[in-house]
């Protein structure tokens, strides 16, 4: 079985909210989910968004994850670095715990990550300055 997901977020600064939407296909089904984190970072707004999308999918399979170039990043480049270093980052200190939540969600999977723009990208937008109102 393969699973896409779709994820965004979009960020009010002023108002310390950031939106997020997500789309998750499989087998003809589509589930979606929106709302808003208050207080966090987009950065970090983005890997809980891929986090709550992930925690939906029960049995190992093939996904394919279409999200932002910080997430892609962070999956195949700086998660490999961190657990190599103890989940320390450059300067020794600890790594925030969605990175080996996120990490640990993957294990069982087969996964590609893209930042492409995919079909879905102009619901999700709406569905994220929505939930900043």
């Amino acid at each position: 079985m393969t699973v896409n997901i779709y994820t965004y977020t979009n960020s009010a600064p002023k108002k310390k909210i950031t939106g997020f939407a997500f789309v998750i296909e499989y087998q003809g089904h589509t589930i979606t989910r929106k709302g808003a984190y208050d207080g966090a970072s987009k950065n970090i707004a983005e890997v809980y968004t891929v986090l709550n999308a992930l925690h939906m999918v029960k049995k190992p399979c093939e996904i394919k994850i279409f999200t932002t170039d910080f997430v892609k990043s962070a999956i195949e480049t700086w998660i490999p670095k961190w657990r190599e270093s103890g989940w320390k980052n450059s300067k020794g200190m600890p790594m925030q715990m969605e990175f080996i939540s996120l990490e640990n969600l993957l294990k069982p999977h087969k996964y590609s990550v893209s930042s492409a723009h995919n079909s879905y990208t102009d619901w999700l937008k709406r569905q994220a300055a929505e939930m900043e109102k």
